[in-house]
């Protein structure tokens, strides 16, 4: 690939297989984002929505972890996508804002999966200290998909992360044909790029 436009269109590609394609190496971006001590943290999120146009990313996640604290003090984050069968990674930067009470969350509360919302009824937060290995879930909906009136109960754990991404770093990994590029979205001109060294 030795054309921008080609590499952006490379990457929208990869990014909106990764909402639909279990297995994908881009269904599950590490996210990093800054903790109260100004040390990095980062996790894998499941990739839940991607507008390229918008330049909008979606992940979800429980009101009770320490990313949702972490965002809400300096909310700018990146997210890494790999895919080790195309050999390509992918960066995106951006400022993060936390939904939980709008209508976006709402939305978003809507259109996940009832497995998906059955894991915000844990009675303690993710990341809680237990006695013994367990999933937290209440003995009724432990073995089980609930109806949505008992999902309904998990809503106030549930929080949607809305990335606006104005950065993209594009890595290539192939052999002595690696190829990287910065983008940057401007204002007035849209993504511009620039190639750098691998």
């Amino acid at each position: 690939m030795d054309d921008l436009q080609t590499v952006l269109a490379h990457i929208r590609r990869l990014l909106e297989a990764g909402l639909t394609a279990n297995g994908h190496g881009f269904r599950l971006p590490i996210m990093a984002s800054v903790d109260r001590e100004g040390k990095p943290s980062a996790r894998a999120l499941i990739l839940r929505h991607v507008d390229f146009e918008a330049r909008e990313v979606r992940l979800h996640t429980d009101s009770r972890t320490r990313k949702v604290e972490e965002i809400g003090a300096y909310p700018y984050v990146m997210l890494v996508f790999n895919d080790q069968v195309a050999n390509v990674q992918v960066q995106l930067k951006g400022c993060a804002s936390l939904h939980q009470d709008d209508v976006y969350a709402e939305d978003a509360w809507t259109g996940a999966s009832r497995s998906s919302r059955r894991a915000y009824l844990t009675e303690a937060g993710p990341g809680s200290s237990i006695k013994y290995p367990a999933s937290g879930l209440p003995a009724d909906v432990a073995a089980i998909v609930p109806d949505e009136a008992r999902l309904r109960q998990g809503r106030h754990h549930f929080t949607a992360i809305r990335i606006c991404f104005d950065e993209i770093e594009w890595l290539l990994l192939d052999g002595s044909e690696n190829r990287r590029v910065a983008f940057r979205f401007e204002a007035d001109s849209g993504w511009v790029g620039n190639w750098c060294v691998p």
